[in-house]
């Protein structure tokens, strides 16, 4: 009984001080042995003794006297000669050596620890980036892989073992041991760096090492070149591409709208009455990023004369920013979704907030500094309120932050239509990084694809551009979900309809997303002759496509069969719905 109360009382402070760091751990279980040791070595020397308080003293005194040398293997234990009672100061003993040798050999400890781990483990998480960088996403990867085996790569200098992974260079990356699957992060660098990195990692995935990587590159450089990393499984990212994504997944424009306005069922797909607004002050890299990304996920049909998802207006920018945005984009040049109004950005926004016409779904600033950007933030929500708009109508604010500074954030801290978005951060997590759980669908989408004949290359051997076409269909299923929810209920001509019409909000979704990374139109007037006759859609090398058409235009393009090019449409939302193909024609 003595030895499982000490282990049921081991156990339960272990608990207790599971989320303390080790140094705290080890003190407070080495301090409950102390205090377990020195009561059983008093009560052995009380046992049979006549009970007076100089007799408890004196045991007391002996027993606190004795137990630091029963715990650490010194000495004698007294009269505590029963087997449990050796059993538990052993345990003892071995707890306490563990927890010295931590403490005096930390440094030694964790890296024969590690060492173990790398040699032992089938799988290996390289992170390389800076400390600080570094420390957030091995938290992460420890906190969802128990005893991960991590290593840790700075892009600069010479790995210490201060962050929980085995410091290494570049060179340990070019012995791998066979067998193993090997996850890269490259993490965000300021001197952009990680493209050659890349280029070196594909050079040594060449010989079959197991190389799964995650790289941020630059956002420009993602959009608008097309990179080939054939013997990697790559996924290419950005910050605020990442940041986009995670803002998004969080404020859906879709979910915006339907909350805002009225909707209705057309053909068995949900329809809101106006298109999603959105007001830019100012055309920063980070607003830019936001026009794009909510471009591409307001696609969808609406009410609107035109049956277009989206309205923007720019605030602030220059004839010059805004004509480089046409020539990385030109699809946008004649697009009717996007006004312009150069001038102050700042007032430009106050005189709209006090237009008792005009209130958007959502208001990005980045018309200068943080504060000036929370000065905004608050002027506006003051003009909104002074027009009389509800609370639940108040539009929401994303305030660009360029440095963190708590007293300006803590003005906005308690209004729930706002959020921050932070300039070159992002929260790097296990989940986005390493898991990569929509890559993985992504390329089983491709695999689908490839089975329908209509397209060939592995997953591996496409592009970056088209792997992030891949992904960008999958990020978009919430949307198709939300637009068809009930189709799977739907009688079987009418389920049929309805997924005909997600199939033509993908096309325009699809549409959106090349506009988005810099694709424009390639008339069919302007095809080859040979062109012509292997139905050739696309020229890569000038970003032009013949399918940046309307839905009912793509019937004209030359195409295999009639219908191939709606067909591809059309297999993206019928494996959503579970339901059998229908009629293609």
């Amino acid at each position: 009984m003595l030895l499982l109360g000490y282990l049921l009382g081991f156990a339960t402070v272990a608990v207790l001080v599971r989320k303390r760091g080790d140094n705290m751990r080890s003190l407070v279980l080495v301090g409950y042995n102390y205090i377990f040791a020195t009561a059983m070595l008093t009560a052995a020397q009380l046992a049979g003794e006549p009970i007076t308080w100089q007799s408890v003293a004196a045991a007391l005194i002996r027993g606190m006297y004795d137990s630091p040398t029963a715990m650490t293997f010194q000495g004698s234990i007294g009269d505590a000669v029963n087997l449990q009672e050796m059993v538990i100061f052993c345990a003892m003993s071995i707890y306490t050596l563990r927890a010295a040798v931590v403490l005096f050999f930390r440094k030694a400890w964790n890296y024969l620890r590690m060492c173990w781990r790398l040699w032992s483990a089938k799988k290996i998480y390289v992170v390389w980036g800076e400390k600080d960088a570094a420390a957030a996403l091995l938290r992460d990867i420890h906190n969802h892989v128990k005893r991960a085996a991590a290593v840790w790569i700075p892009f600069s200098g010479k790995a210490t073992t201060e962050l929980p992974a085995f410091p290494a260079t570049a060179e340990f990356l070019q012995r791998p041991k066979l067998g193993r699957i090997c996850h890269i992060i490259l993490l965000p660098d300021e001197k952009q760096g990680n493209l050659e990195r890349v280029k070196k990692l594909d050079a040594l995935g060449e010989n079959a090492a197991d190389y799964h990587v995650t790289a941020f590159l630059n956002d420009d450089l993602l959009r608008l070149q097309d990179l080939h990393f054939p013997h990697l499984d790559v996924c290419p990212v950005s910050q605020q591409e990442l940041l986009m994504r995670q803002f998004i997944r969080d404020h859906r424009p879709l979910q915006q709208l339907s909350a805002r306005s009225r909707t209705f069922e057309k053909s068995g797909i949900l329809v809101p009455e106006r298109p999603f607004s959105l007001c830019l002050a100012g055309l920063s890299r980070l607003n830019r990023a936001l026009l794009l990304s909510i471009w591409e996920n307001t696609a969808f049909e609406t009410a609107a004369p035109d049956g277009r998802g989206f309205d923007a207006v720019v605030l602030g920018a220059d004839p010059s920013e805004r004509e480089l945005f046409f020539r990385d984009y030109p699809a946008f040049r004649d697009s009717g979704s996007l006004t312009w109004q150069e001038g102050d950005g700042a007032l430009a926004l106050y005189a709209l907030a006090e237009d008792k016409a005009c209130l958007f779904d959502e208001i990005a600033i980045d018309i200068g500094t943080t504060s000036r950007n929370v000065e905004a933030a608050l002027r506006v929500l003051r003009l909104l309120r002074r027009r009389g708009v509800e609370e639940d109508r108040l539009p929401l604010i994303a305030v660009v932050i360029h440095e963190m500074y708590e007293g300006s954030t803590s003005l906005l801290a308690e209004e729930p239509q706002v959020c921050f978005l932070q300039e070159n951060s992002s929260i790097l997590t296990y989940a986005d990084l390493v898991e990569r759980a929509f890559d993985r669908e992504a390329e089983n989408l491709h695999r689908r694809y490839r089975g329908t004949g209509m397209i060939s290359a592995g997953w591996r051997n496409l592009g970056t551009f088209t792997q992030s076409s891949n992904r960008a269909a999958v990020w978009d299923i919430p949307n198709k979900l939300l637009l068809g929810r009930d189709a799977a209920e739907l009688p079987a001509d009418k389920r049929n309809k309805a997924l005909w019409r997600l199939a033509e909000y993908e096309h325009r979704r699809w549409v959106a997303f090349h506009a988005a990374h810099g694709w424009s139109l390639l008339p069919v007037s302007e095809l080859t002759e040979q062109e012509r006759e292997d139905c050739a859609t696309k020229r890569p090398a000038e970003r032009r496509h013949t399918c940046m058409v309307d839905w009912q235009s793509l019937d004209s393009l030359p195409q295999h069969e009639p219908g191939l090019l709606k067909k591809y449409d059309y297999m993206n939302v019928e494996e959503l719905f579970g339901t059998e193909e229908g009629d293609h024609a």
